[in-house]
């Protein structure tokens, strides 16, 4: 079951933890000490639901509610116990609606808005508790369509407050940062952009010392949401970095946003299912699409989760969750995928298993590796082609299928050019064939295998050896 309008705030101070929610008209709080035990009280009976809460420096609670005489209390933790005030800001400033409670280093602060003559329009106030009294500021002129949801104010440091609002002027919505400095006590009002819609939603995360705005609408189920985001540190302007959009989005659902690290996850519900999404914003992608039905989900409540952070003081995030008797979140998951990912868990604790896929992957790897020297040698190739000229390709491919081409040989003109001599064939018996009577005698000359010419005086002395050297 999920009730949007159970809201649940858990905080650690003085050593405990504490979880405050709203029931029955009356606000409760359950606390968990040192040791683990846990003790319910009711703090304060007769009240309307809506209520807030704040952590000062010194690790003190603070919570802010209205009674159904329509007078407002102040509630204190000091670790002691807890202390109620009841305020006269009704009778000092008349009817008023509380936006935000906060304890920065200046004091106790309270944002509130006052309702003007024109429909969804306010005057946007902040109350500084002084030793005199309740010290009253302007603000800004605000456009409220959705009470909620169209404003949004965020803490850092115990001594800034970060508030971002619309107005709409009848044709577009603008959105406008304004940032309180405890040190000066003054407020500065930024303009950011203006929006041709005239119904704004506005969600703020702080993220690794980004401020991270998320403006969205919902247009016939269809979410459209424009994520900015500006440095803590610097005087730096909002860039708008990207925009979103996702499908069947009910206008009924109460919706909540987380950052972690390059994800963005947008969480709601309706009264049957509970919706997850995942969006890389580093990739600009959609990562996950989760619904899980209700009745397979323990109780859902919105939960107000406030921490201490070393960088930014107190650390407020909001989420749909659960809650044990310890008091701790426990975020919605699927049973089966739950199942699936037991089930393959303990396929890898086996260890004849581990070892089976151990040698499965030692041996894709030398294949790989085999392979991947394979495309390194044909991509060398392939590109010691590409660097040469076109012609020398061209001529390299002509020379791989033709014949081999012999040095061209002038043994021709230098024959045909030389003298003619005349030979008798009764002179030499190779030619004629008749046996000589004088035998023939070979006699050794200075070059080795040189034939003596008187055995073939007719022939060109040196010839064959010319002819041999020319060859070579």
């Amino acid at each position: 079951m999920f009730n949007a309008y159970a809201y649940r705030v858990i905080l650690e101070a003085k050593g405990n933890k504490f979880l405050i929610y709203y029931d029955n008209s009356a606000i409760y709080c359950k606390a968990l000490d040192f040791d683990g035990d846990t003790k319910e009280t009711i703090l304060i009976d007769s009240v309307y639901d809506s209520f807030f809460c704040a952590k000062s420096q010194e690790d003190d609670i603070y919570l802010l509610c209205q009674g159904r005489n329509k007078t407002f209390l102040l509630l204190t933790f000091d670790g002691e116990g807890w202390n109620m005030e009841e305020l006269s800001l009704r009778k000092d400033f008349g009817s008023i609606i509380p936006m935000g409670l906060f304890a920065l280093t200046d004091g106790i602060h309270i944002v509130y808005a006052k309702k003007l003559s024109l429909d969804y329009y306010y005057d946007l106030f902040q109350l500084r508790r002084t030793k005199d009294g309740w010290e009253k500021n302007f603000i800004s002129e605000i456009y409220l369509k959705a009470m909620e949801f169209s404003i949004d104010i965020k803490s850092t440091g115990f001594d800034m407050l970060h508030l971002v609002s619309t107005l709409y002027d009848g044709e577009t919505s603008s959105l406008n940062y304004c940032n309180y400095n405890a040190k000066s006590g003054k407020w500065i009002k930024t303009p950011i952009i203006n929006l041709n819609r005239n119904n704004i939603y506005i969600k703020m995360l702080i993220h690794e010392n980004n401020l991270n705005l998320f403006c969205y609408s919902l247009d016939n189920n269809m979410l459209n949401l424009f994520y900015f985001t500006k440095q803590l540190r610097r005087e730096s302007i909002f860039l708008l970095i990207d925009i979103i959009k996702l499908n069947i989005v009910s206008k009924d659902s109460y919706m909540v946003m987380e950052l972690n690290d390059d994800i963005l996850k947008i969480c709601y519900a309706d009264s049957e299912y509970y919706y997850e999404n995942n969006y890389n914003v580093f990739l600009k992608q959609w990562e996950k699409y989760d619904q899980i039905p209700l009745n397979q989900l323990p109780n859902l409540y919105i939960v107000k989760e406030i921490k201490d952070n070393f960088d930014l003081g107190i650390d407020s995030r909001e989420t749909i969750c659960s809650i044990d008797d310890k008091l701790e979140i426990l975020y919605p998951c699927n049973e089966s995928m739950v199942i699936e990912e037991d089930k393959s868990n303990d396929n890898i604790i086996s260890p004849g298993r581990a070892s089976m896929i151990l040698d499965q992957m030692d041996l894709l790897t030398e294949k790989v590796e085999i392979l991947n020297r394979k495309i390194n040698k044909l991509e060398e190739k392939d590109t010691y082609k590409e660097a040469m000229p076109r012609k020398e390709r061209m001529n390299e491919t002509s020379h791989k299928y033709s014949a081999p081409t012999l040095k061209q040989s002038n043994f021709r003109e230098n024959f045909m050019k030389s003298s003619p001599t005349s030979i008798k064939l009764n002179h030499s018996p190779l030619l004629s064939g008749v046996e000589s009577e004088k035998p023939m005698i070979i006699e050794e000359s200075k070059e080795k295998n040189e034939v003596s010419s008187e055995e073939y005086p007719n022939k060109p002395k040196g010839f064959i050896r010319a002819l041999t050297e020319w060859f070579k």
